[in-house]
C-alpha cells in the first residue's frame, strides 16, 4: 500500500472530520489519521 499525505491539521478534530469526508467520497478507500508530533514547529504545539 502506498501512503500519500493528503492534508495536515493542527487539531485532531479537524483531521477526523476530514477523514470522515474522504470516507464518504470513496467508501472502499482505506483512510487513516497519523500524528507526527516531531514534525510540528514549536509554535504549533
Amino acid at each position: 500500500m502506498q501512503r500519500v499525505t493528503v492534508a495536515r491539521f493542527v487539531k485532531e478534530s479537524g483531521a477526523d472530520g476530514y477523514a470522515v469526508a474522504l470516507r464518504r467520497l470513496d467508501p472502499t478507500a482505506t483512510v487513516i489519521v497519523v500524528f507526527d508530533a516531531e514534525g510540528l514547529a514549536e509554535d504549533d504545539r
